[in-house]
């Protein structure tokens, strides 16, 4: 399916905040399965992957097979061959048929999930851009794929004052580094450095983690477009990952 007939799936223009233990447990296996296919009808999905990446303090239940069957049963996901799953069509408009109303990001310690629609990529920056904003101390994003309209779009409303370290693996080349070089000229705390073994994609801004299922240039261009916002316990894990690795990594600035 192209992009544009897979944003055309989407009825809907509106972003929700789901609270997990409102789900069905089918409706958690298409979450999952949407969040590790990056929201593409037909992408490949390893039922050991959803199993890997099931967090059971964000759903509040251990992995069973038996909800990948109900998923299936719903028409939600599609099993290509034994161990490999797919979102469907009819699972990308279930998507859309849950999401019903606009919710801000706030800082909290909260787990939560939250879900955007197609064509929502304003709604979705204007959020990063709240959370952004409100950052008082420091802000650590990690970025498989990063390109110049970020600094623009979404790192330009950290205030000049707050550590911004940035680990990406691609970028757009000579065009992103120059804009870069511009941007530490007024933000003096910002650092950046290549990690060629980078593939995941979270923020934690002041101790608070979101992991994310689009690069930041991309917003939801491949709808749905999912953040979850960690608790206390789970941020601070993901705080000592990135520490673990930055630390190591070569900085250009």
């Amino acid at each position: 399916m192209r992009k544009e007939e897979l944003q055309g799936t989407l009825r809907g223009s509106y972003a929700k905040n789901f609270h997990s233990r409102q789900l069905t447990h089918a409706e958690k296996v298409l979450f999952v399965v949407a969040f590790l296919g990056r929201g593409i009808v037909g992408q490949i999905v390893s039922t050991s992957a959803v199993k890997q990446a099931w967090p059971k303090s964000l759903l509040g239940v251990v992995f069973h097979s038996k909800y990948v069957l109900e998923s299936e049963d719903q028409g939600w996901i599609g099993r290509i061959r034994s161990g490999q799953l797919i979102l469907t069509d009819d699972g990308l408009a279930h998507l859309e048929e849950m999401i019903s109303a606009e919710e801000s990001l706030p800082l909290s310690d909260k787990t939560e999930l939250l879900v955007f629609s197609a064509k929502k990529a304003h709604d979705f920056d204007s959020l990063l851009r709240q959370a952004f904003s409100s950052a008082k101390s420091y802000v650590l994003i990690a970025d498989s794929y990063v390109d110049e309209t970020i600094f623009d779009t979404l790192l330009g409303f950290i205030p000049a004052d707050v550590q911004i370290d940035l680990m990406y693996n691609h970028d757009s080349g000579n065009t992103f580094h120059q804009v870069a070089k511009r941007f530490k000229v007024q933000f003096p705390n910002f650092h950046y450095g290549h990690y060629p073994k980078l593939h995941d994609r979270y923020l934690v801004i002041d101790g608070i983690g979101f992991v994310i299922g689009p690069s930041l240039k991309d917003a939801t261009v491949n709808a749905p477009a999912i953040i979850v916002r960690l608790d206390a316990k789970q941020s601070a894990k993901l705080t000592t990952l990135f520490a673990n690795i930055y630390k190591n990594v070569k900085k250009n600035a």
